[in-house]
């Protein structure tokens, strides 16, 4: 199976451009993540496949480039859904590159 390289470099941006922190209540914070769905539906991926987009979230993972918070299932080649809540310091310096 061939990995479409244009798709990982664009869900990883779409991540870096829509994950953030929110103050909440004035002392704490809580994490805007992006979801499986999101990336799905959004017009900056919107042109490649659901399951080219599904194993780009899962490389990305693989590569230790984002860290998700929920994925199911756990375990499995595939996934059904996943929270991705931020990207790590190897994800973002891949992103420049």
């Amino acid at each position: 199976m061939k990995l479409n390289l244009d798709c990982i470099k664009d869900v990883l941006l779409f991540c870096i451009d829509n994950i953030d922190y929110e103050e909440v209540g004035g002392d704490s914070w809580t994490t805007k993540t992006v979801n499986l769905n999101m990336l799905y539906d959004t017009p900056e991926t919107k042109k490649y496949s659901r399951k080219d987009i599904m194993r780009s979230v899962l490389k990305l993972k693989e590569s230790h480039y984002i860290s998700v918070l929920k994925c199911y299932p756990e375990n499995k080649p595939y996934l059904n859904s996943c929270s991705i809540d931020d990207i790590t310091m190897r994800g973002n310096k891949f992103a420049e590159t």
